[in-house]
């Protein structure tokens, strides 16, 4: 993509950006709708929330898990802390 289109695509992305935003908070309709959505929204946040710690969770047990099969080996700890529970 050359830098003309480029432009052209991040200025119709931008435009098209700035409407529907300008659509959902300066029109009644745009106001219940954001109004329909904004429970959802919060649904979908809180669900986000929890799978990030989830995820932190599973990550610190993997951690574990590979430095007690290194104990485990003789290695001692082979992967430190900002390794992340290397090989992941």
């Amino acid at each position: 993509m050359n830098e003309r289109a480029a432009v052209f695509l991040g200025a119709a992305l931008g435009a098209a950006i700035g409407g529907f935003t300008g659509y959902l908070f300066l029109t009644e309709r745009g106001r219940a709708l954001r109004h329909e959505f904004e429970p959802q929204l919060d649904d979908l946040l809180r669900n986000v929330s929890t799978l990030r710690g989830t995820i932190e969770r599973a990550r610190t047990a993997a951690s574990e898990g590979w430095r007690a099969m290194g104990d485990a080996a003789g290695e001692g700890s082979r992967w430190s802390e900002a390794d992340q529970g290397a090989p992941f």
